[in-house]
C-alpha cells in the first residue's frame, strides 16, 4: 500500500514522458505508442537457435551459419528489438546514464515475445534468471541492468526471478572481442548460487535474461552452467536487444 502511495506521488509530481519524443504519456513505461511501434522487432525469418534476424522471404524454419557448427548450451535464444539507433539508445540510458526506468520500457517489448512466440507458451513453471555482473563492475555502475529487466518483465509475465549465478571472475570487456577471444575471456567466470538447490526444484526451466545478445558467448557460458542441473531444452535465452 505505502509502495503503491509512493508510486502514484511520484506521478502526480514527475508525470512520465516519452523517452524519444517527450510527449506526456499515461503509462509508466516512458515510450508513447507512436514510438514504440517505430522501434524495429525481430520478425521472422529469424535463426530458431540463436535469434538472428534475416531479410527476404525464408517460409521454413532454420538454423543460420552463424551458428550452424556451435554446440549451444541453451535450447534456443530470443530477442525483442533489432539492433538500432533507438533500441542501442534505451540500452545505453539504462546501463550509463543509470535511467532505470528504462528497464520498464524495454521489458514490455520483451513481454510481446511471450505473446508472440509460442515457444513461451508453456513455461507457467519456469523462472527468469538475470546475467550476473562481477560485485566490482555491479558497485560502480550501481546496479545490474540484466537484474533490473528481469524484475520488470517478471511484472508482466509473472515468472519469479531467481538469482541462482554468480559471477566469480572478473573479466575484461567484450566489446572488441571476437567470439573465441570471449569464449575464453568467460573461462570460469561464472558459479552456481549456494541457494541453488532450494530453488531447483520450484522450476521445471529458466529463462536467462540480459540486455543485448551479440555472439551469445556470455549467456552460453551461463546457460554451461545452469545446464549441470537442468536439460539444455529447457534453458532458454531472452534479450532486449539482437547485437
Amino acid at each position: 500500500m505505502r509502495r503503491n502511495f509512493g508510486r502514484e506521488l511520484l506521478r502526480i509530481l514527475y508525470p512520465p514522458h516519452c523517452y524519444f519524443c517527450q510527449q506526456a504519456i499515461e503509462e509508466d513505461h516512458y515510450l508513447c505508442g507512436d514510438c514504440s511501434q517505430d522501434m524495429a522487432r525481430v520478425e521472422m525469418p529469424y535463426c530458431q537457435y540463436c535469434g538472428e534476424s534475416y531479410d527476404g522471404v525464408i517460409e521454413a524454419q532454420f538454423r543460420c551459419p552463424n551458428c550452424s557448427d556451435m554446440e549451444l548450451a541453451y535450447g534456443f535464444a530470443r530477442a525483442s528489438l533489432v539492433s538500432s539507433e533507438a533500441s542501442l539508445s534505451l540500452i545505453y540510458g539504462l546501463k550509463y546514464q543509470k535511467q532505470r526506468h528504462l528497464a520498464r520500457a524495454l521489458a514490455f517489448c520483451m513481454a510481446e515475445v511471450f505473446e508472440n512466440d509460442e515457444r513461451f507458451m508453456n513455461v507457467e513453471n519456469w523462472c527468469l534468471v538475470p546475467i550476473p555482473l562481477h560485485w566490482k563492475r555491479q558497485w560502480r555502475r550501481g546496479f545490474n541492468q540484466s537484474e533490473a529487466l528481469a524484475e520488470e518483465l517478471s511484472k508482466l509475465v509473472h515468472l519469479p526471478v531467481r538469482k541462482l549465478l554468480k559471477r566469480v571472475r572478473s573479466t575484461k570487456t567484450q566489446t572488441r572481442l571476437s567470439r573465441n577471444q570471449r569464449l575464453e575471456n568467460l573461462q570460469g567466470a561464472f558459479r552456481l548460487r549456494p541457494e541453488f538447490q532450494r530453488y531447483k526444484s520450484q522450476s521445471e526451466g529458466v529463462i536467462l535474461v540480459d540486455d543485448v545478445f551479440t555472439t551469445g558467448a556470455t549467456v552460453n557460458a551461463c546457460a554451461a552452467i545452469l545446464g549441470q542441473e537442468f536439460p539444455r531444452e529447457n534453458i532458454v535465452v531472452l534479450s532486449a536487444v539482437r547485437g
